[in-house]
């Protein structure tokens, strides 16, 4: 995966290009001025799995992360 430092101004300029390498496994870290500070990154979303979630009569599909986890007093306070 390459991790391309772009400058805001040029992001603006060609952001369908960058998208397109981030779709393609790049990372993008956008900076700003000449000492090119980092002010944001663009990566590519992880992949995920499908998980039934039922409540009541309520039968809802949502993607959740493969890592994803919630403890005990999480679920309990929803």
């Amino acid at each position: 995966m390459e991790n391309v430092k772009v400058q805001m101004s040029d992001v603006k300029k060609e952001w369908s290009r960058y998208l397109r390498e981030v779709a393609n496994g790049s990372r993008i870290t956008v900076v700003k001025g000449k000492q090119q500070e980092p002010i944001a990154e663009i990566v590519p979303i992880k992949k995920t799995g499908k998980r039934d979630l039922t409540k009541g009569a309520l039968k809802v599909k949502a993607d959740f992360a493969d890592d994803w986890e919630m403890t005990e007093e999480e679920l309990l306070s929803l």
